[in-house]
Parts: C-alpha cells; structure tokens; sequence
C-alpha cells in the first residue's frame, strides 16, 4: 500500500513531490526524536522495581517539561534499544516535582527493563512527548464538585496523576 503510493507520487509528479514529503518526515523525526529526546528533557532516570511485575521510572520535573493528567510519552531506554520508543502513562501528577512511570513486565522490552532495574538504580533514557489528553475536563473545581474514576491493574497509572 505505501509502495504504491510512493509509485503514484512519483508517477504523477516526477521525484519534487516524494521528495519534500520525505524532507518533511526527516525534519519532523529529527526535532521529535532528536531534539526533544537528547537536548531538551532529563536524560538520566532513577530506576527501581516495586513488585513481581511493575518498574517505576522517575525523575526531577524540569521547566521545560509540563503535562496534564492522563498524558503519556514515547520512551526509549538506548541500553536495550535506540530505536523501541514505547507509550507509556505519565503516573505523577502535574503539581509533583518528580515525573513518574509505571511498567507492568508484559513482553520482550520491558522484561529487559526488569532485568535491567534488578542491577541498576539510574539509567539513560530518551522520551518525546507528552501526547494525547483525558476527553472531559475533570480537573476544573467550577465544572464537576466530584468524579469517580474506575480502573484496574496497570490501568491505575493515568489516573494516578489525577489526585
């Protein structure tokens, strides 16, 4: 399916077109992955092990890095690979000044976290975000006088950063 679009583009519009479509696509993966990732957050992480199957990742919030509820990041961790950015829930709330990850062990990469927080207690990391945003406003004192929020396992760690 990209293959042919690619054909087409070419086809169509001879190489000017593909190639300031890929131009566009290097930029935006250098300023995400490069800029945000190396220059302008945190790059070292405490890391520590909090149950049979859960990694907490923290770090010192800097002034460059604000969020809201609900909001997640791609994080790279270069020790067991560059190039695996996964999403995960940012589990501390907006007010803290630490930044906080919950990682449930479940497949190849985060078994490697595991392994990797059993013999150390500060890693590198890269992370590009935050993204994404809870639909309904629910922080807003003059909207809603009360919520009730229901989750489970894992699941907890967005609406963590809720209270």
């Amino acid at each position: 399916c990209c293959f042919a679009m690619i054909a087409c583009a070419f086809y169509h519009t001879g190489i000017l077109i593909p190639l300031l479509g890929s131009a566009t696509w290097g930029l935006d993966l250098f300023i995400r992955k490069i800029y945000m990732a190396l220059f302008r957050y945190p790059r070292k992480a405490s890391v520590r092990i909090i149950s049979e199957s859960v990694v907490e990742i923290c770090f010192p919030k800097t002034a460059s890095f604000h969020y809201n509820p609900g909001q997640y990041v791609f994080l790279a961790i270069p020790e067991i690979s560059y190039f695996e950015w996964h999403p995960f829930s940012i589990s501390s709330s907006p007010q803290q000044k630490i930044v906080t990850f919950h990682i449930r062990k479940a497949g190849r990469w985060t078994h490697e976290l595991y392994k990797l927080a059993d013999y150390k207690s500060e890693i590198d990391i890269m992370f590009e975000g935050p993204y994404g945003a809870v639909g309904v406003d629910i922080t807003s004192p003059d909207r809603y006088k009360m919520a009730m929020l229901f989750s489970g396992g894992i699941g907890v760690t967005p609406m963590q950063a809720l209270c």
